[in-house]
C-alpha cells in the first residue's frame, strides 16, 4: 500500500518500494541479454486506487510517489548513458500490455501485469 498514513516510507504490500532494486534489475538484464544502450526504453506505471480502502488516491500521494520513484529510476538510466527513455503512465491498460507483448525485450517489474504479460510472451514466441 502506499503513503501509509502515520508512516514517511513509500510502501506496498511487498514491502518499501526501492527504486534502486528495478534499477539494478534494468542492469542485470542490459547486461545478460547485451542490449545496446541506445535502445528506446519504455516504462509503463499505473497509479491504482488503494485497495485497502477502496478509496481513489487522496491528496495525488500515490501518483506523486509514484512519479518520484520513476524519475529516480529515468536519472539513474541517464547516469549509465541510457538517454532514449520515456516513461507512459496512466495509459489504457491494453496498449501497455501490447506494448509489452511486442517489444523486442521486455523486463518485468513486480506487478500482476507482468506476470500475464510473461505469460502471453512465452505462448506467442
Amino acid at each position: 500500500m502506499l503513503c501509509v498514513e502515520g508512516k514517511d516510507k513509500w510502501m506496498s504490500r511487498r514491502g518499501i518500494l526501492d527504486y534502486n532494486r528495478m534499477y539494478n534489475k534494468i542492469k542485470k538484464y542490459y547486461k545478460k541479454f547485451n542490449i545496446p544502450k541506445d535502445t528506446k526504453v519504455k516504462i509503463f506505471s499505473f497509479f491504482h486506487k488503494d485497495h485497502y480502502t477502496k478509496q481513489y488516491d487522496k491528496n495525488n500521494c500515490i501518483e506523486n510517489k509514484s512519479i518520484e520513484y520513476l524519475n529516480n529510476i529515468e536519472k539513474l538510466l541517464h547516469e549509465d548513458g541510457i538517454n532514449d527513455v520515456n516513461i507512459y503512465t496512466n495509459r489504457f491498460p491494453d496498449e501497455d500490455i501490447i506494448d509489452c507483448i511486442n517489444a523486442k525485450y521486455f523486463i518485468p517489474s513486480a506487478g500482476n501485469f507482468s506476470g500475464i504479460i510473461l505469460n502471453l510472451r512465452k505462448k506467442i514466441y
